[in-house]
């Protein structure tokens, strides 16, 4: 013996489509960031997550990353329905320090001079300035000042992150008649 039952209606509803595309390096200095871009669509909602919680506010279909973490996006339709994007791996490298001691006064008599010393660490390359001008061969960590002006150095560490060290002023006095 055998009956058909009475039909019923299945509802299939179509899931949004989940893609990241970053617009920019997803590895980069401190200070700065890449954006992260969901795929839009029509009544889609988005939620952004860092190692899979939640990022309190991140709620368009763009962001900006600036923090080490592995990103992703849930995107929801009007159906109800959600999907997750696939992972993108976001990596913040650090800064170097960038300072300047000087070692000793920097007022000094002409024909003299003052000892700078930039901050130092593994691996930092370096470029002193004098105003705006980067000062053919000055790259050691120290640099003997004898020119009235300001002094700034470009710091580099393993990593290529370079940062500007504020200026240190430098006074020449003129020598007696």
């Amino acid at each position: 013996c055998s009956t058909i039952s009475a039909p019923i209606n299945v509802t299939v509803k179509p899931v949004p489509l989940a893609k990241v595309v970053a617009g920019g390096p997803l590895t980069f200095c401190a200070g700065k960031n890449v954006l992260l871009r969901a795929t839009t669509g029509t009544g889609y909602t988005y939620q952004w997550k860092r190692g899979g919680v939640d990022i309190a506010g991140a709620t368009l279909s763009n962001y900006y990353a600036s923090t080490t973490g592995y990103y992703a996006v849930v995107v929801s339709n009007t159906s109800g329905c959600s999907t997750t994007s696939e992972t993108l791996t976001v990596v913040v490298k650090p800064l170097p320090l960038a300072t300047i001691t000087p070692i000793g006064s920097t007022t000094i008599c002409m024909g003299k001079n003052v000892l700078l010393r930039a901050s130092s660490g593994p691996n930092y390359t370096y470029q002193w300035k004098w105003g705006a001008t980067p000062i053919v061969g000055a790259v050691q960590s120290t640099y003997a000042a004898s020119k009235p002006g300001y002094y700034t150095v470009i710091v580099t560490n393993a990593t290529g992150c370079s940062v500007t060290s504020p200026a240190i002023p430098v006074i020449v006095k003129p020598l007696p008649a």
